[in-house]
């Protein structure tokens, strides 16, 4: 009997004092403080009290573990797991025996299926194509670094916790205040004042440089056929310019026209020689009278047989060329003028009266054909050819 007194009073005094742990008439079990019941971590069936902290583990259905604390500002603190292993792992999401997610004390998150980010058409806004995105991206810097062993463990001088510095693996990434100035957007201040990228912003960055970029490609893709087509076509002219210029150099090669001319010259100074002022050789006979073969006209029969043009020599020529020539005393003007295939005259040279001589300037001329004629008293007295090369 003693000992069931001593046990009620030991109850009623737990039930009716300030304790720290109670089991309410519902069946919860509250912890709080006494003197402010309203920061209580309640484990049980019950509904969640809006309070300023607040631990609830229930089993009606809803989530098993619920956090909740209200802050007086944007860096409180809901919920810290602390460990001074570098791997441990954190929030560990298993199934079967399979952890599908954590989170490791160095910050890494693994997951096995990959995140997924809201990117509804519905939640957006104000939705523009990226502006200029070849010039920003050519305005990043990637880099590789190692981190800093107070990047894990705050205000670490000796790291017993991390890896050494010749440890630390190589990663690759941007250095935020560089990214900050091009793309500001996509770079946040953190609590201490460091700087954070969210990288799966840049993504979009990369599809809309590429995109241009390919754009570009092909642009210039097709100026190459475009300047291949066009070359093509020159290739073609050029072909028919060489066989031309084959025909040419073929013709300039060939020393028949000028052996015909050199025997026609031996025949012309033959006659010269053989026929005097009374001995007037037979013209050559045309409706309208004027000149014979040798220079005599026959509408007057002046006899100017001594007025002699001579081929040129060198022929062809690429520098320069002598063209011999003879005026009769008597004659009063004489004139060696050259002109194109086309009969446009292009130089006149005049001349002395007696035998001498003109030298022609390759340079004075394209390369060509060209014919020049000895005028003695406004009478043609011969022409003959000239062929200029490169």
């Amino acid at each position: 009997m003693k000992k069931l007194i001593i046990y009620l009073i030991t109850v009623f005094f737990i039930r009716t004092s300030d304790a720290q742990i109670k089991v309410s008439t519902g069946g919860n079990i509250l912890m709080c403080k006494p003197t402010n019941p309203s920061n209580t971590v309640i484990i049980g069936n019950t509904t969640p009290l809006y309070c300023a902290g607040k631990l609830q583990i229930k089993n009606n259905n809803l989530p098993s573990l619920v956090i909740d604390q209200w802050h007086p500002d944007d860096w409180g603190w809901c919920e810290i797991s602390s460990a001074n292993r570098l791997y441990a792992k954190h929030w560990i999401v298993d199934f079967f025996g399979k952890q599908n997610f954590y989170v490791r004390t160095d910050g890494y998150v693994v997951s096995k299926n990959g995140y997924f980010f809201f990117s509804d058409s519905t939640y957006k806004f104000n939705v523009n194509t990226i502006v200029n995105p070849y010039e920003k991206l050519m305005q990043l810097r990637g880099v590789t670094y190692q981190f800093k062993p107070h990047a894990y463990c705050k205000d670490c001088i000796t790291d017993t916790l991390t890896d050494s510095a010749t440890t630390q693996p190589v990663r690759y990434g941007f250095i935020a205040q560089e990214v900050e100035r091009v793309v500001p957007e996509v770079v946040s201040t953190i609590e201490d004042s460091t700087k954070a990228i969210e990288y799966t912003a840049i993504i979009p960055l990369l599809v809309e440089g590429i995109k241009y970029q390919g754009q570009l490609i092909t642009t210039l893709q097709n100026q190459v056929s475009q300047l291949a087509n066009s070359y093509s076509t020159i290739s073609s002219y050029q072909t028919q310019i060489e066989s031309l210029q084959t025909q040419i150099n073929t013709i300039t090669n060939n020393n028949t026209l000028s052996n015909y001319q050199a025997q026609i010259d031996a025949i012309q100074s033959q006659l010269n020689e053989c026929c005097s002022t009374q001995n007037i050789l037979k013209t050559k006979t045309t409706n309208t009278g004027g000149q014979n073969y040798l220079g005599v006209d026959k509408n007057n029969g002046f006899n100017i047989a001594k007025a002699e043009l001579y081929q040129n020599v060198p022929n062809p020529f690429n520098e320069s060329s002598v063209i011999k020539f003879s005026i009769p005393e008597s004659s009063k003007t004489a004139f060696i003028i050259v002109y194109d295939m086309q009969g446009k005259q292009l130089k006149k040279y005049s001349l002395t009266k007696g035998s001498s001589q003109v030298l022609v300037a390759a340079n004075e001329y394209k390369a060509g054909m060209y014919l020049y004629s000895l005028i003695v008293d406004n009478k043609e007295i011969d022409t003959k050819r000239m062929i200029i090369t490169d």
